[in-house]
């Protein structure tokens, strides 16, 4: 692949479907509101500036003005023949990939002479990197990052303590956050924007609607949420032990960033709007087989380890397991545990469970019920068999497996119970504020 083509990846994947007609300058629009693209280059930029994602297009920036002052100081200048041939050399590729290069670049808003000029850029930068290097050949995409990174890697640290409005401010380099976010608003296909506007409308419609209700949104409430949060990443096994705090500091937020967000603030409704939509005389009114579903995702839990192994109804390779191989082998190793406490060890070694193995076959805290989580038969067979016993051999859709129980959960007092399912109610509200949109 070209040197140059790693920057172009997001144009490269082919069009999508054409957009509505909109007023000018404007990305998406309803009865009573719209989003502006500035508003939203704003919003990408704001949101993004201290995540991997926006000091990636920092980065790229960066890499853009240092390429323009290096060579400017160098007196270097490519020709439009050497522009026209990597023009043609990307059209052959993206040919053989099966992808239309133009309508992909049209796709992403770029024109056509945007597009040479971002291939003259790269080709200024590979004729830098060849010369400091004392190459004789084209620098590799990797030479080509570690030139870079050496030149801006210090400003790329330093932009993480940069003034509002600024995404970099240090010196004569300078880049605002509203040029942050349209270079990541350029990156992004059509689906991941059309998220990020639904996250704005959201917050917009919400903020309407709490000024009409008069709705409050106190301390107490985005502290509910908050306690939400930790309590999900302290049981989810996949964090290996992390703490919500940790997280956050892991994608380069914090929870002082949090608070402060608008996000949050927008969850704060959500919760508040809940406890309109679904309140006690929706509880009241529930038939007895929704309030049984309910219970099953958020009554009683248990939290479970289990050993996995793949298997089929019939062979189709020598080394395939069928049921009945799979219930003997998982029968064997429940006699090899003998003990409970056993049977991190064993999965670790043998579960065939990729995810889980490596956390000696902790699946975490299920319910009853956890609909597009997990096998229906994982739930069954926990909670059909006391603490601390490991189960009989049981299929799965993928196989058959063996599980543990290491502790049960009871029920949460009624007023907790209905908070759970009413927050588990809010995509279900997202999804009525952001109907009507034209985009």
């Amino acid at each position: 692949m070209l040197a140059f083509l790693p920057l172009l990846l997001p144009l490269l994947q082919g069009a999508e479907e054409p957009q509505a007609s909109l007023p000018e300058g404007v990305v998406a629009q309803w009865d009573g509101g719209s989003i502006s693209l500035a508003r939203l280059e704003r919003f990408l930029g704001t949101t993004f500036h201290r995540k991997p994602v926006g000091q990636e297009a920092l980065r790229h920036l960066l890499q853009i003005q240092l390429v323009e002052r290096e060579a400017n100081a160098r007196g270097l200048q490519i020709q439009d023949a050497e522009v026209l041939a990597r023009v043609q050399l990307a059209e052959e590729q993206s040919k053989s990939a099966g992808i239309d290069l133009y309508a992909a670049i049209a796709d992403r808003g770029m024109s056509v002479e945007q597009f040479q000029m971002l291939i003259r850029d790269s080709l200024l930068h590979e004729e830098l990197v060849r010369q400091d290097l004392a190459l004789t050949t084209p620098p590799t995409v990797e030479q080509q990052k570690e030139w870079t990174e050496a030149q801006v890697g210090e400003l790329i640290a330093s932009s993480m303590k940069s003034p509002p409005g600024w995404a970099l401010s240090k010196g004569n380099w300078k880049i605002s956050l509203d040029e942050l976010g349209a270079s990541i608003h350029s990156a992004l296909s059509q689906t991941r924007i059309r998220e990020y506007l639904e996250q704005i409308i959201v917050q917009d419609k919400l903020e309407d609607w709490a000024k009409e209700s008069r709705a409050v949104l106190t301390p107490e409430v985005l502290q509910e949420e908050i306690e939400w949060r930790r309590k999900r990443v302290e049981e989810n096994p996949a964090f290996g032990g992390m703490t919500y705090e940790k997280l956050l500091s892991s994608q380069g937020s914090s929870l002082e960033a949090v608070i402060h967000g608008a996000e949050l603030r927008s969850v704060g409704f959500l919760r508040l709007l809940s406890r309109e939509r679904w309140n006690d005389d929706w509880f009241a009114s529930l038939e007895p087989k929704e309030l049984v579903a309910q219970e099953a995702k958020f009554g009683e839990a248990r939290e479970v380890s289990w050993l996995f192994l793949h298997a089929k109804k019939e062979k189709t390779d020598p080394l395939d397991l069928d049921f009945n191989d799979a219930h003997k082998e998982l029968l064997a190793y429940r006699e090899e545990m003998r003990l409970p406490e056993n049977f991190g060890s064993l999965a670790n070694k043998l579960s065939e469970h990729e995810p889980t193995r490596t956390r000696n076959g902790m699946l975490g805290w299920l319910h009853r019920a956890e609909p597009g989580v997990i096998d229906k038969a994982v739930c069954e067979t926990a909670f059909n068999i006391p603490i601390n016993t490991i189960s009989d051999p049981f299929r799965t859709k993928e196989g058959m497996a063996i599980l543990l129980v290491h502790h049960i959960r009871p029920r949460p007092d009624e007023v907790t119970f209905r908070a759970l399912v009413r927050r588990s109610k809010h995509q279900e509200l997202r999804k009525t504020l952001v109907e009507n949109v034209t985009y």
